[in-house]
């Protein structure tokens, strides 16, 4: 009787510590949510002090964004016309623990839901709400060291792989034009010239941007292309600035981030693109992963045009747009 009964208790602890341990919350680049939190809070707080902020840049790997795509296309709520998941925001963040003079910076990746419509200066824009409950076992996060998700930290521009702090040289004789096939009309696509304007922007005042949202479809996309091409390593997020004559005036001047995808052999920058009716197949099908076994025919709030004129970063600022 006794056996049975300690035998009772140990199920019964068992089942209580599997429900316990059946959710996580972090960021998706490994960051407990309740530390993400204080660090975002910390950044927006302390951030006038540094009128000089440091060139900083962020590597991740190709298996840790396509595992960061899975995880929010495994979330898409098939049934649920608001409270979806709908991409993810990258925020600026300062760890609580850096007293340093000069602070050092870095990202949280945080994963987001549509939650409806909100109207700011007669502008209406689709509201993003963050979250950061997720699967335990989802493979982002299942006997992963999370230190390691947080991303390859660089705090100068003398980075021998971060080709956007070197001076744009056009193409020429013994300089290959490796943007040749790249249509820079296609959403989120930026020239390399104008990427390296961006990047060389930064760090000339307050960082005025909290963070920066981007779509479910755009993060597909970005795996989709890092998978399919065994030249490519991962992404390289840099910190970056819009200029004054930014062809979207709500813009200017503002910061933000620029990505670039990353050599398999050297963890260069990649400038090389695919051909432009490539690039479109591709962006179809990152919306098929969102949209598989959805039932759904449309999907309102990602856009069936792939083509947009000006090209424009497209990446939703906060201030104006936020949780």
């Amino acid at each position: 009787m006794k056996k049975a009964y300690f035998l009772l208790i140990s199920i019964l602890f068992s089942l209580a510590l599997n429900a316990q341990t059946t959710t996580v919350s972090l960021t998706l680049n490994g960051i407990d949510a309740s530390v993400a939190k204080t660090m975002i809070t910390h950044f927006q707080n302390t951030r006038t002090k540094d009128q000089k902020p440091l060139p900083t840049t962020i590597w991740f790997s190709k298996d840790e964004v396509k595992k960061m795509a899975g995880l929010l296309n495994s979330e898409f709520d098939p049934k649920a016309k608001i409270n979806y998941t709908d991409g993810v925001r990258i925020y600026f963040i300062r760890d609580t623990l850096d007293d340093n003079i000069k602070p050092t910076y870095k990202v949280a990746i945080v994963s987001t839901k549509f939650a409806g419509t909100f109207k700011s200066h007669d502008t209406t824009y689709n509201w993003h709400m963050d979250y950061y409950t997720h699967a335990a076992n989802d493979p982002l996060f299942f006997n992963v060291n999370l230190k390691t998700l947080e991303g390859e930290l660089q705090h100068n521009e003398n980075q021998n792989n971060a080709r956007l702090y070197e001076p744009y040289i056009p193409p020429g004789v013994g300089i290959p034009d490796e943007e040749k096939d790249c249509d820079f009309s296609i959403y989120h696509f930026r020239n390399r010239k104008a990427a390296t304007t961006l990047v060389g922007n930064f760090g000339k005042h307050v960082i005025n941007t909290y963070g920066v949202w981007f779509d479910i479809v755009f993060i597909n996309y970005l795996a989709i292309t890092l998978q399919n091409n065994p030249l490519h390593s991962g992404i390289r997020i840099y910190f970056a600035t819009h200029s004054a004559d930014d062809t979207n005036n709500a813009f200017a001047d503002r910061d933000t981030f620029v990505i670039t995808t990353t050599d398999s052999t050297t963890n260069k920058d990649y400038f090389y693109c695919d051909d432009t009716r490539t690039t479109i197949r591709k962006l179809k099908t990152a919306k098929k992963h969102t949209l598989k076994n959805t039932g759904r025919r449309n999907f309102k709030n990602i856009s069936n045009d792939y083509k947009l004129s000006p090209s424009q970063d497209k990446g939703e600022l906060c201030p104006t747009n936020c949780n």
